[in-house]
């Protein structure tokens, strides 16, 4: 499928009409953030919030939201 790009504002940046469009349909799938203690992170999202380990690995682990939202927490040192 192919979009046109949209015309642009006086000030040369994109309408907002033009953005809502080409965001229909899309949804945030992934955040990932740089911790500095991955364990104490996954305590938390998983003590604060009930979101569940789905992914784990000595540096990255993956949470599980309920809207199908993934939440990445990767080690900081390993992340640079």
């Amino acid at each position: 499928m192919t979009r046109s790009v949209p015309a642009a504002t006086a000030n040369g940046g994109p309408r907002t009409s033009d953005i809502t469009h080409l965001m229909e349909g899309t949804r945030l799938a992934l955040v990932i953030l740089a911790v500095e203690n991955v364990a104490r992170s996954v305590a938390f999202y998983g003590a604060v919030f009930g979101w569940r380990q789905r992914v784990a690995t000595p540096v990255y682990v993956e949470l599980a939201c309920p809207s199908g939202m993934r939440l990445g927490l990767y080690d900081r040192r390993s992340f640079e």
